[in-house]
């Protein structure tokens, strides 16, 4: 729908943490490429994120040495200003080691009519 941006509440989070993260991060975007999460790592559940576009990139980087649980993320469109949300996926998640490093685009458009 026109006019929707996305909120992402994370649901679960833990990649392996070190003091840069090095071995494992979530980094966040907006559509227009403003950062919207830094480099993430650790096991604290980062704060909910708005958007203020109809598209999220999330970037997801990981090795094979050490393996934590991962990422799980709801996802909503939301008309801005607004709380009320719009159809969205239950969730996304993201378990290492099954990838070294993905990429995810969210968009208002991917999202199922009707609900």
């Amino acid at each position: 729908e026109q006019g929707l941006i996305l909120s992402l509440q994370f649901t679960a989070f833990d990649i392996y943490g070190s003091y840069s993260c090095g071995y494992g991060h979530l980094t966040i975007t907006d559509g227009d490429g403003t950062t919207l999460m830094e480099k993430s790592c650790g096991s604290s559940l980062p704060p909910n994120i708005t958007s203020t576009s109809s598209v999220v990139k999330l970037v997801f980087s990981t090795d094979d040495i050490d393996t934590r649980p991962g990422w799980s993320v709801r996802w909503s469109a939301v008309t801005p200003g607004e709380c009320q949300q719009h159809a969205g996926w239950p969730a996304w998640s993201m378990n290492p080691p099954l990838v070294d490093y993905g990429f995810f685009a969210l968009k208002v458009d991917d999202m199922p009519k009707g609900r």
